[in-house]
């Protein structure tokens, strides 16, 4: 919403006119400059400004007196966990003043709370509709969204690319609900080591993950993943496989040979700033670089840039 604001200058009668001439204005963003410092929440103040001798007493006083110094701000670019962070949050008031729309952290307008739960709300359905149903992460689409985002940001992110090696003779032998527990497993592990607010961790689908980084230390959360998994997918073979190392499966031309435990490649791509405008070439640039990783053996490969 486009609205008027005031200044730490502005006059309690000030306000109180500003309120009376726009009666859809449920707040009012206080700045110092382009940037806001308080909001007044227009029910709290006309309450306050209708008290017997108020105007007298306070009319002419600055309108801080009634301020919520603590104003929500939200960047007009904001995150989805940023908003569910607001709402799960112990301050509660947005529900009554509203927020702060910046841009750069200038000011730039004014939002209700009830937008801001819808916002989420439809957010969320809209990335269930997407998400893969055994790990509940985002799929294909939400993946696509987020690198298109990114390169639209034109900044500097890591896509990886996560795949788990000899998985599909561990579900061949001991059946789809194992294997499922084995992906779900790589799912909590990769998003242990995601820092929620900057990276994005999606399920391509099957043992294929997509993690997309931008967290300076990157490299470190990889090779902690890769450690990780690969000491805790041993749990989930029998006994008899873990004293041998491993077990017996057909390969895919059907020949019986000996398979070492479950483990996990990631292949990983530097993207630079303006490097791609289509999210389908930073996948297929991930997706090499997974390729790269599984004939390296090596559990985490970084692939050079193009």
């Amino acid at each position: 919403m486009n609205a008027p604001t005031v200044t730490a200058q502005t006059s309690n009668n000030a306000v109180a006119d500003l309120f009376l001439a726009r009666p859809d204005l449920h707040a009012v963003a206080v700045l110092e400059g382009e940037r806001p410092v308080a909001i007044l929440n227009r029910m709290q103040f006309m309450n306050e400004y209708a008290k017997l001798y108020y105007r007298d007493l306070s009319g002419r006083k600055s309108c801080m007196l009634n301020a919520n110094t603590e104003p929500r701000l939200i960047e007009i670019n904001h995150r989805v966990d940023e908003l569910v962070g607001i709402l799960t949050s112990d301050d509660q008031r947005y529900l009554t003043d509203g927020f702060i729309v910046t841009e750069n952290g200038r000011y730039k307008g004014l939002g209700t709370g009830e937008q801001l739960v819808r916002s989420v709300t439809e957010t969320r359905i809209e990335a269930a509709r997407h998400a893969n149903p055994l790990t509940f992460l985002p799929g294909n689409i939400p993946i696509s969204q987020h690198i298109d985002r990114l390169l639209k940001r034109q900044i500097e992110f890591v896509a990886c690319y996560a795949d788990l090696n000899n998985f599909k003779p561990f579900n061949d032998c001991y059946g789809y609900w194992r294997g499922d527990e084995m992906i779900r497993l790589m799912a909590h592990i990769a998003k242990q080591h995601c820092d929620p607010q900057r990276d994005f961790l999606g399920h391509v689908g099957g043992d294929d993950f997509i993690l997309l980084f931008q967290s300076p230390d990157w490299r470190t959360r990889c090779e902690n993943m890769v450690e990780e998994f690969n000491a805790q997918s041993v749990s989930l073979f029998d006994d008899t496989a873990k004293q041998a190392g491993g077990i017996r499966a057909e390969d895919r031309h059907g020949v019986a040979r000996f398979f070492a435990f479950t483990t996990v490649s990631i292949g990983a791509v530097v993207i630079a700033a303006g490097q791609f405008s289509q999210a389908e070439d930073v996948a297929n640039l991930a997706a090499l670089a997974k390729h790269d990783a599984k004939l390296s053996g090596a559990g985490l490969y970084l692939r050079p840039g193009h």
